[in-house]
């Protein structure tokens, strides 16, 4: 992609990551899911034992689902809040989530709480965020808004952020997403294949199905 913008090679990223993930079948999409679920609690990362309070979003379309990420975060006594969009700054907050929380459809169609308590960012342990591709220095390839960036950038430094994706989403060691300086990297990345400390560029978990 040289002589290309780093926007220009972002839109080619991003066009063919959201075509390939849009052939995933909603069975393949859940099989997933649940592998991300159960390796945010292997290697060194250990999801759950290092966060009280974790952020994720509320997944639509074709992203990976969170719901069992979250039921097992909520099996292990976790607070969970997500992402609710506040107009007068386009930004979002972190708010509480319940697994009986009532939902609405806020900016961009994303559902949100109806009802928002909201929880400050330096309670927060753990940033679990979407994306379109990944590499593993912890670069990350959005949807183009920057909203996650701006809740990366307010976080304390303490605060772990963690991408989950497919693992064919993850770049070939070697290969580096074209990023913005605002853009922010990863702490890890979790796969359905795969955990990796993006801090060393080193895969601390892997499953035994990789091919």
């Amino acid at each position: 992609m040289s002589g290309k913008s780093v926007d220009e090679q972002k839109r080619v990223i991003r066009e063919a990551m959201r075509k390939r993930r849009a052939e995933v079948s909603a069975e393949e999409r859940d099989m997933a899911a649940i592998a991300v679920a159960a390796n945010a609690d292997k290697g060194t990362l250990d999801l759950f034992q290092r966060a009280q309070t974790l952020m994720m979003y509320l997944s639509g379309g074709h992203e990976l689902p969170m719901r069992f990420l979250m039921d097992r975060a909520w099996r292990r006594g976790k607070k969970i809040c997500v992402p609710a969009y506040e107009d007068w700054c386009d930004s979002y907050r972190p708010v509480e989530f319940l697994p009986n929380t009532q939902m609405i459809k806020g900016k961009f169609n994303i559902r949100e709480p109806a009802v928002q308590v909201p929880v400050q960012i330096w309670d927060i342990n753990a940033i679990i965020v979407p994306g379109l591709a990944f590499d593993i220095t912890g670069g990350r390839l959005g949807y183009g808004g920057g909203y996650f960036d701006k809740i990366l950038a307010k976080a304390p430094l303490s605060t772990i952020s963690v991408g989950v994706a497919y693992d064919w989403q993850v770049l070939p060691e070697g290969e580096s997403l074209p990023q913005h300086i605002a853009d922010k990297k990863l702490s890890w990345i979790v796969t359905d294949k795969r955990v990796i400390d993006c801090r060393t560029k080193q895969v601390v978990y892997q499953t035994l199905n990789l091919p």
